[in-house]
């Protein structure tokens, strides 16, 4: 091969990698951590820090400050005006989770309803912040923000487990993850469903997906969601193949989009061993799988 030839080739293989790469290429440690949501803004993350309890830090990863007092705390969710984090704990003396609410300064927390003996947790808000949707044992329920109310949602719930995934930006559908078996080889692991707010047309979604965690897109077009081989996209109305638009390393584990849907936050091992909170650049549409 001439000298010409290779440093053609080479020019070529420069201009290529950016390409094959620009969509991940940024992966920021933000340190330990755990159930990352980021704040409707986007200015802010919600998430498990250190010590078991909710944690804000600014989207960037600095200026993390406690909010919660008690203790085993997880999930965080952010009301639509980013005013309140609704979460699961054990509170202050427990064993067993249930669902607490606490103003985003860290007053006024409060616990929402007695758990189950199978423990509350996964809350979700619906768009106009007036209800929760949560895991009240093994089956989705739903109650008025200020935890009154509380009745079941589903009316044929999964033998095994089902939690909320998210509402749709209308508020017209539920989509939730829901298994007859926790073993991921059986036919009957997790997949997504969805279902009114009134209980009805509960139905499984696109012939059956299988997934771990969901996100809505923002303008309720795709369902995005993990698995073992990445993180996938869906037409929201289960009608459109499924395309993978990024690989990771974090199937199982939680992960949330900014609000602009340009940066993905997740868990992943960091290099202490410890579960860690990791911000990748999101494919754009035209990248990685996104064209419309």
């Amino acid at each position: 091969m001439t000298k010409r030839r290779s440093l053609v080739m080479l020019t070529m293989q420069l201009l290529i990698i950016p390409l094959l790469f620009s969509s991940t290429e940024i992966n920021e440690d933000l340190g330990v951590g755990a159930s990352p949501a980021y704040s409707p803004n986007g200015r802010f993350i919600a998430y498990r820090g250190p010590a078991g309890r909710i944690n804000i830090m600014d989207s960037m990863g600095g200026n993390a400050r406690m909010i919660s007092t008690t203790r085993h705390d997880f999930n965080p969710k952010w009301s639509p005006d980013g005013t309140r984090i609704v979460f699961n704990s054990y509170g202050m003396g427990s064993n067993q989770f249930s669902i607490w609410i606490v103003n985003e300064d860290g007053t006024d927390q409060h616990q929402l309803i007695e758990p189950e003996s199978r423990g509350d947790q996964y809350p979700c808000w619906s768009p106009d912040g007036k209800w929760i949707v949560w895991s009240h044992g093994y089956r989705l329920w739903i109650m008025k923000a200020d935890g009154q109310n509380a009745k079941p949602l589903t009316a044929v719930p999964a033998k095994a487990y089902e939690y909320c995934g998210g509402w749709s930006p209308k508020g017209d559908l539920i989509a939730y993850i829901a298994g007859d078996s926790f073993s991921y080889s059986s036919p009957d692991y997790y997949r997504i469903w969805t279902i009114r707010p009134d209980g009805t047309d509960q139905k499984l979604f696109g012939g059956g997906v299988r997934a771990e965690y969901l996100k809505w897109s923002q303008d309720g077009k795709y369902l995005y969601y993990s698995v073992e081989e990445g993180v996938m996209k869906i037409d929201s109305k289960g009608i459109g193949p499924e395309t993978k638009i990024m690989d990771c390393g974090f199937a199982g584990n939680r992960f949330d989009l900014s609000p602009d849907e340009k940066w993905l936050i997740h868990e992943d091992e960091g290099p202490d061993g410890e579960g860690h909170l990791h911000r990748v650049a999101f494919p754009q549409r035209g990248e990685g799988g996104m064209i419309d």
